[in-house]
């Protein structure tokens, strides 16, 4: 159950970094706005699609590992790139230790991990 809290906690995370991140960028006010409000709720979609406890189309184990990763990279490099390296770094590593407790290491034995229906 805290696994989940914490998951919780670091969507909410990876979401306010995609907006931060794309307020940051060079450009006229309007292109920023459209930035931050777009690449959270493109995120949002991404991932109530695919990655949620509760998606139509849930991936499973090495997939569902990958497509949680990627846009968790993005936000990486996303606040990297201004000068937070510190917040980076310990978004990632709270996100990856998270990630590797929600879905366990395959087993010897274990079925082929396929996209849920």
């Amino acid at each position: 159950m805290v696994d989940l809290a914490v998951r919780f906690a670091v969507e909410m995370a990876m979401y306010t970094s995609l907006a931060y991140s794309g307020a940051s960028i060079a450009g006229p006010v309007p292109l920023r706005a459209a930035f931050s409000a777009l690449a959270p709720l493109g995120a949002l979609v991404v991932w109530s699609q695919y990655l949620a406890p509760k998606a139509r189309r849930r991936h499973c184990g090495r997939t569902a590992l990958a497509a949680e990763a990627a846009p968790f990279g993005v936000v990486i490099i996303g606040l990297g790139a201004p000068g937070h390296v510190t917040l980076a770094a310990s978004l990632g590593a709270v996100a990856l230790v998270n990630a590797s407790l929600v879905h366990p290491a395959k087993r010897a034995g274990d079925p082929v991990p396929t996209l849920a229906r």
